[in-house]
């Protein structure tokens, strides 16, 4: 209910606690998951699992599952999924530690995203920042190595 003179508050993002989304990465999305591909390239884009808008206030916003640890092919397409959500996401900030290339700008979609480095931030953890000063922290989830490796 609203009361006439009241200031607003702006409704909460409705994010989930980074523990509930660690327990929910324990099992790999299989049925029931769907990758959020808006686009047709031939990198699919990683699993994206994101919080619905609720009241329900936490840390996050979703986990996302890459396929590799190449961010110049990973992110564009995890950057497409989020458009409709975040708007156009301009900024990235992560550790470099779990990322063996640490571009400070990968194209996207006719813009540079710019990718901020940061030791001290958790490795787990990526922080997109959009157009319009909206913010989608995720939870990254490392890909699991190829269960058959190649033979030399």
């Amino acid at each position: 209910m609203e009361v006439p003179g009241a200031p607003r508050t702006p409704p909460s993002r409705g994010r989930r606690s980074r523990r509930s989304l660690r327990r929910a990465a324990r099992r790999r999305p299989g049925d029931g998951a769907r990758p959020h591909d808006q686009h047709d390239r031939s990198h699919p884009p990683g699993t994206l699992a994101l919080t619905p808008h609720t009241s329900l206030a936490g840390l996050l916003d979703g986990a996302w599952w890459p396929y590799s640890r190449d961010l110049t092919t990973e992110l564009p397409p995890l950057v497409d999924a989020l458009r409709g959500r975040c708007g156009r996401i301009t900024r990235i900030t992560a550790n470099p530690g779990p990322w063996p290339v640490s571009p400070y700008e990968i194209p996207v979609g006719g813009h540079a995203v710019h990718v901020g480095w940061f030791t001290e931030q958790d490795p787990d953890a990526m922080i997109l920042l959009s157009y319009s000063l909206d913010r989608c922290d995720l939870l990254v989830i490392p890909p699991r190595p190829h269960p058959n490796p190649p033979h030399a």
